[in-house]
């Protein structure tokens, strides 16, 4: 169990963080963290945008043994309790394991144990002012529990994590997806990580059916996209839906339609057909977060604009209003995310993308880099036996210099290129993508 401290000067508060068993490489290894705050407001400013977080408690005791936890119950400071333990408080106290199921019998016992404690409200089973919960923790071997907790935990209880977000965006009940549309929790990491907020403006260049950018609208981001598929952006083509095999598209499943349904539409700002690679904007730093999934070549294929020559000849006039698209190499596409985000990124804002590896060749050091950029975070999110995707957030930490270019990024690069230019092909070998 890790534990975060404050400053050292303010009075604080201690509370025990409980998180969910999903996706647990993007969170401390431990399920347990103590945190130490001086106030419970921010304890509620950090479960109003975690959706890890299980449940938060502020912490009255724990111990290796029950007996220990008693004890340092005891010693809790009476005036902490009060408040919670009056009279007129109704409460209810819960008896939560990690790990392991226990039986009736055994929760009474521990109910037993705790009668000391000096609440004098009457009890609540349904909505109680105040609820508290013992938590045994079983240990982390998912295989074996022990056959005692290993560490015993009481607290008060001061909320649940956003969990439940990812019900309320849940693809399959929403109007407007696509075949590699974001999976709802996923989005919500990448919206945190990016620190979408209100009086913030994000963009992703790849912006599909748009899950990112309803995950930031969420937060409060006014959202901008843009994508190279103008069948995506206008609404035609054949749906993605199983019920609706060999259906065209209604003319308003469109990414503004999710927002509206959402209630977020006046945090939409537009999307555009435009090839991520070429700069259609004015190059000035405009956006607060870039937040984006690029194409890997498997479901989808890495896509950019042609030549205007090709187009030119390849094309009819009245297709011109559009750009053409061709696959190209994934290392292209990464490398074109980063010049383009060194330009329109805001000084300290944050850019947030997937890279697909085949962990055999992968390494930390062939994370792509930018003299602008710092890497702030590298999260590993496993696929298969060999294939994983890493999301990396960078922020900006220095203005754009024209001297770095995409040659030289490139050549800076090197390692990153012959990684990432060759995991379409070790993708698509059999024994890796099992």
């Amino acid at each position: 169990m890790k534990k975060i401290m404050a400053d050292e000067n303010e009075e604080t508060s201690t509370f025990l963080v409980l998180f969910a068993q999903e996706h647990v490489d993007f969170r401390v290894p431990s399920p347990f963290l103590e945190i130490v705050l001086p106030l419970e407001d921010d304890a509620q400013k950090i479960l109003s945008r975690s959706l890890s977080i299980k449940s938060l408690y502020e912490l009255w005791g724990t111990g290796k043994t029950l007996a220990q936890l008693c004890e340092n119950l005891k010693k809790y400071p009476t005036r902490r309790m009060q408040p919670y333990c009056s009279k007129e408080a109704t409460f209810r106290i819960n008896v939560e394991t990690y790990n392991k199921k226990i039986p009736q019998s055994q929760r009474e016992h521990y109910y037993e144990a705790l009668s000391f404690l000096p609440f004098k409200g009457k009890v609540a089973l349904d909505n109680p002012e105040n609820q508290f919960s013992l938590v045994l923790d079983f240990g982390q071997d998912t295989n074996v529990a022990a056959e005692t907790p290993c560490r015993y935990y009481f607290g008060r209880l001061i909320g649940k994590g956003q969990r439940h977000l990812c019900q309320k965006y849940s693809l399959k009940d929403r109007y407007f997806i696509g075949n590699t549309s974001m999976d709802p929790l996923l989005s919500f990491f990448m919206a945190n990580q990016g620190q979408a907020r209100p009086g913030t403006l994000v963009f992703d260049p790849f912006v599909g059916t748009g899950s990112t950018l309803l995950s930031c609208g969420h937060f409060g981001s006014r959202v901008f996209g843009s994508d190279i598929d103008k069948n995506l952006i206008t609404g035609r083509g054949k749906s993605s839906r199983a019920s609706s095999k060999c259906k065209w598209r209604k003319r308003d499943e469109i990414i503004r339609t999710n927002f509206i349904n959402a209630g977020l539409e006046h945090l939409f700002v537009d999307v555009m057909v435009a090839d991520a690679s070429r700069q259609v904007l004015r190059p000035t730093p405009i956006f607060d977060a870039i937040i984006t999934d690029p194409p890997y070549g498997v479901r989808e294929g890495v896509r950019s604009q042609i030549s205007e020559k090709e187009l030119t000849e390849n094309r009819s006039e009245a297709e011109l209003g559009y750009p053409s698209i061709h696959l190209g190499r994934l290392s292209d596409i990464i490398l074109s995310l980063l010049h383009f985000s060194s330009q329109y990124l805001c000084l300290n804002g944050r850019l947030v993308f997937w890279l697909p590896v085949y962990k055999p060749s992968y390494s930390d050091s062939k994370v792509p880099h930018h003299p602008c950029f710092r890497l702030v975070a590298n999260s590993e999110q496993n696929l298969f036996t060999n294939i994983s995707r890493h999301l990396l957030t960078m922020e900006k930490t220095h203005e754009y210099n024209k001297s770095v270019t995409m040659d030289s990024l490139r050549d800076k690069n090197r390692e990153f290129e012959i990684m990432c230019d060759r995991f379409r092909e070790n993708y698509f070998t059999p024994s890796n993508s099992s």
